[in-house]
């Protein structure tokens, strides 16, 4: 039975069944195989956390305390670009299925993680994919947490948001909120990496419809002008196939691509 459809409800966050959001779905729609796409966040993420931490070295201030990850649900690529900076990462998700996924996950990372670690690891070392399951299991911890009232102020020193801001509402005011919270939960001058999926207007898991706010990169660029001391937001093709599938498990072409933003928080 289908849950909810598009355009049934007003859209905001607090109206959809988050806990039933279905993770093992979503990962396999989503990051079952890597797309070119997320080769080009994650390339742009990793490439500018590592940049950042050679500054860092070269003043003798060495790793990052703490970083965080916002609402991953099933996507451990944005955690994974920070595990080799971190002393340890904190994953504030609020699904109950996504949490529960997340915690298997960091116990033993599973093979499908393998090409994305292929691209963090020549910015890291070439530390190898063993290297990257011992150590999330060393690092990471999940929390049940909400986006709207549970991010602490100033407590990290590195983050990362994708695809979260425009895909937990249909109300521009709380992709705001979620943006303006995420940044807010950094110190001053912390980088960070977010990605938004451009254009959409909501998406499927499985049989459940969850909400979405159309975003495009001058969204972006007006709400970091805010939020961000330096900032860069680059728009990226689809380079395929839709990830977005219907309730049948059809591609759904409803989104224009891909933006990912980078910078450091004022």
């Amino acid at each position: 039975m289908k849950v909810n459809s598009p355009g049934t409800r007003p859209g905001s966050n607090s109206e959809f069944p988050w806990d039933n959001f279905d993770p093992e779905t979503y990962h396999g729609n989503n990051y079952g195989k890597m797309l070119l796409p997320d080769r080009k966040i994650l390339t742009r993420g990793a490439s500018w956390f590592n940049r950042v931490a050679l500054w860092r070295y070269s003043e003798g201030m060495g790793q990052f305390a703490h970083g965080v990850d916002v609402g991953p649900g099933s996507n451990l690529y944005p955690t994974l670009s920070m595990l080799a900076y971190c002393r340890k990462i904190t994953l504030i998700e609020y699904g109950a299925a996504n949490v529960e996924y997340l915690r298997k996950e960091i116990q033993y990372l599973s093979d499908s993680w393998r090409p994305f670690w292929t691209v963090i690891s020549r910015f890291v070392g070439g530390r190898d994919f063993e290297w990257a399951r011992r150590t999330l299991r060393e690092r990471v911890t999940v929390v049940q947490g909400d986006i709207f009232t549970d991010l602490p102020v100033a407590e990290f020193d590195i983050g990362t948001m994708h695809f979260v801001a425009e895909s937990l509402t249909a109300k521009p005011q709380e992709v705001r909120y979620g943006v303006r919270n995420f940044t807010r939960s950094l110190r001053r001058q912390s980088p960070f990496a977010m990605a938004n999926m451009a254009g959409s207007h909501g998406y499927w898991v499985g049989d459940v419809w969850f909400p979405a706010a159309p975003v495009y990169a001058t969204d972006v660029e007006w709400m970091l002008d805010l939020l961000a001391f330096k900032k860069w937001v680059e728009e990226i093709d689809k380079g395929g196939p839709s990830v977005h599938l219907d309730a049948e498990g059809k591609p759904m072409d409803d989104y224009s691509g891909y933006l990912v933003s980078t910078g450091l928080t004022f």
